[in-house]
């Protein structure tokens, strides 16, 4: 009797990702790298830059400098993986992110060094996973919130006939079987010696990726004074997204937002009770009307500082007495189901 594979809905939003990862950002990378770059000319490029190519696969520079490219054959994305054409484009293009390599990258992208630096940091991220083969359906869905609204602010400076985010939504919408999640959860993992992530740390939030930062200690065993060091650094980054994505809010509010009868009931809630909870349907603007209440309270007081975080266990890390806070709280009840755990811990 022949076996049924059964996956599980965390393993296949792993293969999803590592899928994209694989085949949707190596296609984008090729597409800035030939656009600096020509095919017909990038071995002769490679050639000529050895010493800059330390860090490219060996196979690869090897391939390159063969006379396997020798016109009319010339190389295509298929002969490469993320990781080298990241390192091809840092390191022969005149392409640059728009706060340097190895910095922290902008909300959303202003140029293709943006995405080229994303598509580093999301990698990074994605392949933190390796280990587990599964994503679960929170960190998921936040990753495909950030991908899409990321690789959308990107295409328009790819040129060209770019869909690379429909690409992206076939494969999110797609069946999988187990040859499938197979196939590319190993490329993932034959790319594994090619990302380096001892020494660093993937910070992230729900609403923005942030750079790898050097961990110079182990977490484990931390004093008391060096944990809140930590959290202090973390509760700043929140606080820097957290006022990015206002200003980003208050831009698109100043064109459309429509004060109502319900935004007044509940910035006077607000006012009189300093807490409320906003309830509804997916989509009917909860989240858009959190960040108006906010934008308003920091406006008329400069000295409350916004937080915007997606868990709960994420108010004792980073909420303390020390500070005045205006904070949403997004989706504190789960993005599909009740935790009550959170609720009684």
């Amino acid at each position: 009797m022949a076996s049924t594979f059964i996956s599980t809905q965390e393993r296949t939003n792993f293969a999803r990702m590592c899928w994209i990862v694989v085949d949707v950002f190596r296609d984008m990378l090729w597409h800035v790298l030939t656009e600096e770059i020509s095919p017909f000319v990038l071995p002769n490029e490679v050639k000529t830059n050895l010493h800059k190519l330390k860090r490219l696969n060996k196979d690869i520079k090897s391939r390159l400098c063969s006379s396997n490219y020798a016109s009319p054959n010339i190389p295509a994305s298929k002969d490469f993986d993320v990781t080298s054409l990241y390192t091809l484009i840092r390191s022969l293009s005149k392409v640059v992110p728009t706060n340097g390599w190895d910095q922290q990258l902008p909300t959303l992208a202003k140029n293709k060094g943006d995405l080229v630096e994303w598509v580093r940091v999301f990698r990074n991220v994605v392949y933190a996973h390796a280990k587990e083969g599964h994503l679960n359906s929170t960190d998921y869905c936040d990753l495909c919130r950030e991908m899409k609204a990321f690789v959308t602010s990107s295409e328009v400076y790819l040129g060209g006939n770019c869909d690379f985010v429909g690409r992206i939504d076939s494969i999110l919408a797609c069946s999988m079987d187990k040859a499938l999640e197979d196939t590319y959860i190993d490329k993932m993992q034959e790319i594994r010696h090619l990302i380096c992530l001892v020494g660093h740390m993937m910070i992230h939030s729900s609403d923005h990726l942030y750079e790898s930062i050097d961990v110079t200690k182990q977490f484990d065993g931390l004093s008391k004074e060096e944990s809140n060091i930590i959290d202090k650094r973390e509760q700043k980054r929140i606080i820097d997204a957290s006022q990015t994505i206002l200003k980003q809010h208050q831009t698109h509010a100043k064109k459309y937002f429509v004060e109502t009868q319900a935004y007044r009931n509940a910035n006077e809630i607000l006012r009189q009770h300093r807490r409320l909870i906003l309830i509804g349907k997916s989509g009917q603007g909860k989240s858009y009307m959190a960040q108006q209440l906010l934008n308003k309270i920091i406006t008329d007081d400069t000295n409350i500082k916004p937080l915007i975080i997606s868990a709960i266990e994420q108010w004792k890390m980073l909420v303390d007495s020390s500070n005045t806070f205006g904070i949403i709280v997004d989706d504190m009840c789960g993005r599909f189901t009740l935790n009550e755990g959170d609720f009684t811990k």
